[in-house]
């Protein structure tokens, strides 16, 4: 619903004013008519225009913060979850390292201990069928 020009009228400095009457407030108004691309809302409905701007703005700004402060918390979360997964985790030793080469070691010498009794076995049984 837009507002209705009712008139316009001629002021004192040569201006042409326009006599507006709001359709929700009833009141009317004048704008220059050369200062103004479009419709100037009453002083009532303009006031209530930038209340709404307010509000709308400062609900943005809540809803932002809000936002902000889930996103923090769930970066907070996954650091914390990561801390006490880390804190979990077993840490490896030197001495464990250690130990670990050891049986490597000593599981290749079996290996090769029975790959050289396996050879001499073969060597004996090809000597004894000749």
């Amino acid at each position: 619903v837009g507002h209705r020009m009712v008139a316009c009228k001629l002021v004192e400095q040569g201006r042409l004013k326009r006599l507006y009457i709001c359709p929700e407030c009833q009141e009317s108004y004048y704008d220059d008519l050369h200062a103004c691309g479009g419709i100037v809302l009453c002083g009532r409905c303009y006031l209530r225009l930038k209340e709404e701007e307010k509000r709308q703005v400062e609900a943005n700004r809540k809803q932002r913060e809000t936002e902000l402060k889930a996103e923090e918390e769930r970066q907070r979360r996954m650091e914390e979850e990561e801390r006490r997964r880390e804190a979990m985790r077993p840490k490896e030793t030197v001495e464990d390292r250690l130990l670990v080469q050891k049986k490597r070691l000593y599981r290749r010498f079996l290996c090769s201990l029975g790959l050289v009794a396996l050879i001499a076995v073969v060597a004996l049984i090809l000597l004894l069928v000749r």
